[in-house]
């Protein structure tokens, strides 16, 4: 994973410098940095299945890895960044977005069905992890790609 700022001339690297993997995933790590050369789950490496969404208010990048949903502090200076768990869905997630008080995640699954995944801890009765109506076929057509949802 990387950052490009093209007005600046920059590329720096964030983090997925390790080996692949295919089983578990990189820990959370508070030590500024440490995720830079830690790895990404096989699936964000080779499928492109996993959505990011940069947040410049807060300077947080989101991003899926398979069921987590995980974000990476000050991600324009990677040695002094760090890598947390926002949650895991335990399902994967394809694509997702915030609510605009960003108090609630909706996310689109591999089941092509959508979710609210609540962020703080009020489980209002939409919002408790569990599909928000019947399968669309055209929720097919959502895919990881950014501003689709």
């Amino acid at each position: 994973m990387q950052f490009h700022d093209y007005a600046s001339s920059i590329v720096q690297h964030m983090m997925g410098g390790g080996a692949i993997t295919n089983v578990g995933f990189t820990a959370d790590n508070s030590t500024p940095g440490a995720q830079i050369n830690q790895p990404l789950s096989l699936t964000c490496r080779t499928a492109a299945n996993c959505f990011n969404q940069y947040d410049s208010v807060d300077d947080i990048l989101y991003f899926s890895e398979d069921n987590k949903l995980r974000y990476i502090t000050s991600p324009k200076t990677p040695t002094s960044s760090t890598l947390h768990t926002l949650f895991d869905a335990g399902r994967p997630i394809r694509n997702f977005i915030f609510s605009e008080d960003k108090e609630q995640v909706y996310y689109i699954s591999s089941d092509w069905k959508l979710y609210c995944h609540d962020l703080q801890g009020i489980a209002p009765a939409h919002c408790t992890n569990t599909e928000l109506g019947p399968k669309s076929t055209d929720m097919a057509l959502i895919t990881h790609r950014p501003n689709q949802l």
